[in-house]
């Protein structure tokens, strides 16, 4: 069961504040989706019992977004209190310069309250005059908790299950690489590699995700360090100004240059107020102007050039009097989830993740693998959404592309061995055929997923979209294969590249009941 982020926006910072929520929301293990309000009869609707996050700002004089306008005119036509049992909270954007401020958070809010709707958790108002990150930050702070207790009270009514560990309540682990291998043939577009870690004595479940703790590589945090007239062992004793989504993985002291390390983010863009501060410790009148002169004070994030390690690069003349002041504000690496691609049935104390190489994280991984280093990861102790869509059905359907299949192999793995069942795998890979002259096979776990579709007595069906050979692509499949779809089941898990809406809407225009369950992973 998870709660809705709905937003409009007409200048781009709704959509990045409901973006951010959705995002921590994640780590905070709260399930959400998070739809434009524009999406409205398409890719959502509104139940009965519904928990929503709005997010929605005023424009011209006082009217919605654009792309919140569609629903202004649905929701003004509804009648009765058929929102009685919806819980909502609202933040709303505005400018006090105008009369009409915060008139298109208070429309939504009115007819909210006129359906029947309970708010959950008190408005937030922001003023664009005054600044809105700041604001911004404590009512997304606040909002956590209310929230989790909504959606654990809406899990109860509907299927008894309670909303995950916060990442910051897991523990992490320690695991050192066993195995290394690559999946796929050295002209596939991407490379895919596996390893396998131990698990510390640590139980896993088969088909959920592990969360990686990436590193920054040592040669790039001694160049920001030393850029930014630091001591690399110079100690942090106080975690007060320290994110607790990371505050809860170190003991004080710990020294700048371990904190650097495994902490801080120099890729992403950085927050306004992060790029303020950095603006304010630059002692060189030129340079304190030039960076200045990019900072929106309306906007909550910085462009996306911005990021911590281009702003030291460019910039020359730091002088950072205290270390809490830049604790605040530092950038934090998140983790990265990774699909479990084994299971404890047929690995135990190990656990395997597969994974194309292409971002910090994976190449830390590799290097990892190659050079003997132990790794840091959590495990989250709930089965998932991809467990209820098992459980959904006798005969459930996989849908899958590249990577995607890793979660599905752990829960093959685990039928095979303690709960035989039919399943029904819909795979999209580039190649399928291995040694062509081409030598690009990146069909993942293609020997693994063919035994467990024989023992279980199932199917497997696979688009090709670079070999010509068959369907090209999964919508490919479910298009041709339609009746046979309606006579196999009424419940799929999806995993993968691809746009889990659209295939959604592709089941249930088969089958209008059709359940779709779905998680974004690695």
């Amino acid at each position: 069961m998870a709660a809705k982020i709905l937003w409009a926006s007409q200048t781009g910072n709704c959509e990045e504040i409901s973006r951010i929520i959705y995002e921590e929301s994640a780590e905070k293990r709260i399930p959400c989706e998070r739809y434009c309000l524009q999406e409205l009869g398409t890719t959502f609707n509104i139940s009965q019992k519904d928990v929503i996050v709005i997010v929605v700002s005023s424009t011209g004089d006082g009217e919605l977004p654009d792309n919140g306008l569609k629903f202004y005119r649905w929701i003004k036509q509804q009648e009765g209190t058929i929102f009685s049992h919806v819980k909502y909270t609202l933040l709303g954007l505005g400018d006090s310069n105008y009369s009409t401020f915060q008139g298109g958070p208070n429309i939504i809010e009115h007819h909210m309250k006129k359906l029947g709707a309970t708010e959950f958790y008190e408005r937030g108002v922001v003023d664009e005059q005054l600044g809105i990150e700041q604001t911004v930050d404590a009512w997304i702070d606040g909002l956590w908790e209310p929230l989790k207790k909504q959606v654990e009270e809406l899990s109860k009514a509907g299927s008894g299950e309670q909303v995950s560990q916060a990442i910051e309540d897991m523990p992490s682990i320690w695991g050192r690489i066993l195995e290394y291998r690559v999946l796929t043939e050295e002209n596939a577009t991407k490379k895919v590699i596996e390893i396998r870690i131990t698990t510390e004595g640590k139980s896993y479940i088969p088909g959920t995700a592990l969360f990686m703790y990436p590193q920054n590589p040592d040669e790039k945090v001694t160049e920001m360090i030393t850029k930014l007239g630091l001591e690399a062992t110079q100690s942090i004793i106080d975690k007060s100004h320290i994110s607790k989504s990371v505050s809860h993985r170190f003991q004080t002291p710990i020294s700048i240059f371990d904190f650097f390390k495994r902490f801080v983010d120099f890729q992403s863009a950085i927050k306004t107020r992060c790029a303020i501060f950095l603006a304010s410790i630059l002692y060189n009148p030129t340079e304190k102007e030039g960076l200045t002169h990019h900072i929106d004070q309306s906007k909550i994030t910085m462009p996306d050039e911005f990021t911590f390690e281009n702003i030291i690069n460019k910039y020359h003349s730091w002088d950072i009097q205290s270390l809490d002041s830049l604790l605040d504000v530092i950038p934090i690496l998140s983790p990265r989830n990774y699909s479990i691609s084994s299971s404890p049935t047929t690995s135990p104390g190990s656990i395997t993740i597969a994974f194309s190489v292409m971002g910090l994280c994976t190449r830390y991984l590799e290097h990892a693998a190659l050079n003997d280093l132990s790794v840091e990861y959590s495990l989250q102790n709930e089965p998932g959404v991809f467990w209820e869509g098992i459980k959904a059905s006798p005969r459930p359907i996989m849908i899958c592309t590249g990577t995607g299949i890793s979660p599905f192999r752990g829960i093959l793995e685990h039928l095979v061995l303690n709960d035989p069942k039919p399943v029904w795998v819909i795979y999209g890979c580039r190649n399928s055929t291995k040694n062509t002259p081409q030598k690009n096979f990146d069909h993942v776990y293609q020997d693994d997923i063919n035994g467990a579709i024989r023992v279980l007595g199932g199917k497997l069906s696979v688009a090709n979209s670079r070999s010509g050979n068959g369907p090209k692509y999964i919508q490919d499949i479910i298009k041709n294969e339609a009746r046979e779809i309606v006579e196999w089941g009424s419940a799929a898990i999806l995993c993968g590249n691809f746009d889990s809406k659209d295939i959604k809407a592709k089941l249930q225009t088969i089958n209008e009941n059709f359940e779709v369950f779905s998680e974004i992973w690695e």
